[in-house]
């Protein structure tokens, strides 16, 4: 009988004396797992004290039924399809002696995009597995561990219920990495080799990935990688079963260098590519700005990055782009693939400065957010700005974007600026180093709202029907702003805000700064508190917060201190302590590998971290 297994111990006693005659026990093995409608559990008992053998039970019932999920007399359950959670019961025969154990039937379709969807909520309400009282180095930890072939700078994506050609269902996660492999694993570990795994390298015609020493002479934290390849967070579209990823390669042919980007559209079960695919991330736009040539400014794939997570919104694939280390003549870029004519045709095309410098769309890896009628939110770093006179430029801007429903062309709906924007482009303290995360309609005078933030650490609340422009006395005409609410401490630096998107979960709203804490402000009618109603007290590099809950109840904060290559995991309302840590025992689950900034994905009972030589699964022990 192990530490982690559900046993019942039972004394069998003959004769008026009460002689001892038998000693019987059971345990069940796995004692919790978590299983999807198309999955499958094997339970095995482990009997001492007889040789009877064991009667299965479901929530009491002798085999189960169709309600409940029904249990061979070998052990192996099959779910019911409905959500909820199930004793699995093994009787010995010719006693009274019960072994128990939990499956948790649970069918959280997928992440299939960044920060669990298109608002950026960082939340995933379909988790029963995971909550305050299970997650604890007792009954949580690392399960199993994925190779991979080189650093993640993404987030894991996830799909419950995909049928594989000749394998049947599996639940698969999809981890894309620097060295330009996309791997799709099996979720749950029921093999330990990928379902497939592609590259987008070809060593033997020229194509590999771009290395570092390409750019550390103008980009001082380049070196601490090898190369760059895939860094942006993918997106799935689940209706086509598509995985959409944005590469970057390095082509040497005749003695020349080149350097291209090029957006995939693969299929989830097999990996192939689909819609005609890959194509060429190009664009051009009329502009006067660094590195326009007769008037025209084209998307230069050397000094242009790809940083922010690829956002799916009404059958078109966005994209945003930045530099890699502010150097070069960049612009901001966003750009538009239709997915729906199966094409990849580019439809919108949006420079953020074309007459002027600058204005990169970075988010440090946050995702473009849009709405549910499939507006684009999203933030612009130090460039120039001049939109409030009649310009086209929006540097230090958060921007909303209306595409065309038929040409899908790109046009500004809205903008804010926050009125120090000259000090803040001065300072390099710009709104990019965050996202913009969609808040649930609120009661009160300003439905729909936004937030939003940079590295000087004030919190700003948009309104998205009138997203307020540029007011040089002030930025009273925004619903509101919280001044540094956000500040940590780095030394050098002396300011030091949003690195990531907020995250909203049941009316809270969770912000990790840059070497601050875990703050969580309430929202009421429209409006946060003026400070944070809880926080906690461990310092971090901004890590990004993830949630999972059950509906409003059971809600897990998740943070992976990626610079210490630690998980962690608190209770919604108490972030001054943790109630899991890999630390806790390292032994059993430490990361395999170094992690760099990235998000860890929880979906149906797991949680995946990637690193920059492993995939790391973590969930209930058996």
């Amino acid at each position: 009988m192990t530490k982690y297994s559900i046993a019942f111990l039972a004394l069998l006693t003959l004769g008026s004396a009460g002689v001892l005659s038998a000693q019987i026990t059971v345990a069940v093995h796995p004692a919790h797992v978590p299983v999807t409608f198309t999955g499958s559990a094997q339970f095995s008992a482990t009997v001492s004290g007889s040789t009877n053998g064991v009667r299965w039970a479901v929530d009491n019932i002798p085999g189960g039924n169709s309600a409940v999920g029904t249990i061979s007399t070998s052990g192996l359950y099959l779910p019911p399809a409905k959500v909820g959670i199930h004793t699995i019961t093994a009787e010995v025969r010719g006693s009274s002696v019960k072994g128990n154990a939990k499956a948790y039937v649970t069918n959280y379709a997928g992440v299939f995009t960044y920060q669990n969807d298109n608002q950026r909520t960082g939340q995933n309400l379909s988790e029963i597995a995971l909550t305050p009282a299970s997650v604890n180095h007792v009954t949580f930890g690392k399960l199993f561990s994925f190779p991979l072939d080189g650093y993640v700078r993404n987030q894991p994506l996830y799909m419950a219920n995909v049928l594989i050609p000749g394998q049947g269902y599996h639940n698969l996660v999809f981890v894309a990495t620097e060295h330009n492999s996309v791997f799709a694993y099996d979720a749950d570990g029921r093999q330990t080799t990928p379902i497939w795994q592609v590259s987008f390298n070809d060593p033997a015609n020229g194509i590999t990935t771009i290395p570092s020493s390409a750019f550390t002479s103008f980009c001082n934290y380049c070196s601490l990688e090898p190369e760059f390849g895939i860094t942006a967070t993918p997106v799935i579209d689940p209706s086509t079963g598509t995985i959409y990823v944005a590469a970057r390669t390095q082509q040497v042919t005749g003695g020349v260098t080149t350097y291209i980007h090029q957006l995939h559209a693969l299929d989830v079960t097999t990996g192939e590519e689909k819609f005609g695919g890959p194509i060429a991330i190009q664009a051009s736009a009329m502009g006067t700005g660094p590195g326009s040539v007769d008037g025209v400014i084209s998307f230069d794939p050397f000094w242009q990055m790809i940083r922010t997570a690829l956002l799916f919104s009404n059958g078109t694939v966005y994209m945003g782009s930045a530099s890699l280390g502010d150097a070069g003549p960049y612009h901001g870029w966003v750009l538009g693939y239709s997915a729906a004519t199966g094409t990849l045709q580019q439809t919108g095309v949006f420079i953020t400065t074309p007459n002027g410098s600058r204005g990169g769309v970075w988010e440090d890896g946050s995702g473009l957010s849009a709405d549910k009628e499939g507006n684009i939110y999203f933030s612009t770093g130090n460039g120039t700005f001049d939109a409030n006179t009649g310009g086209l430029d929006y540097g230090v801007s958060e921007i909303e974007l209306t595409p065309n429903p038929v040409t899908g062309v790109l046009t500004v709906a809205g903008y804010f600026t926050p009125y120090d924007q000259a000090k803040l482009n001065k300072y390099d303290w710009d709104l990019s180093s965050a996202g913009v995360t969609i808040l649930p309609d609120q009661s009160g005078p300003y439905p729909h709202l936004a937030i939003a933030g940079g590295k000087e650490g004030t919190v700003y609340l948009l309104n998205r029907d009138s997203m307020g422009g540029y007011n040089p006395s002030g930025n009273g005409q925004i619903p509101q702003e919280l001044v540094g609410a956000i500040r940590g401490s780095v030394p050098g630096e002396p300011i030091c805000g949003f690195w990531n998107e907020p995250a909203y979960w049941n009316g809270y709203v969770y912000i990790f700064g840059m070497e601050d804490v875990l703050k969580v402000f309430q929202l009421t009618d429209g409006q946060l508190s003026t400070s944070p109603i809880a926080e906690g007290t461990l310092q971090m590099r901004a890590p990004v917060p993830v949630i999972s809950a059950n509906g409003t109840t059971d809600a897990v904060i998740w943070a992976l201190q990626w610079d210490h290559s630690t998980l962690r995991a608190y209770t919604y309302d108490n972030l001054a302590s943790e109630i899991y840590g890999t630390n806790q025992v390292p032994t059993r689950d430490h990361t395999d590998g170094t992690t760099a900034k990235t998000s860890p994905t929880v979906a149906n009972g797991r949680v995946y971290v990637a690193t920059e030589t492993n995939l790391d699964v973590y969930g209930l022990l058996p």
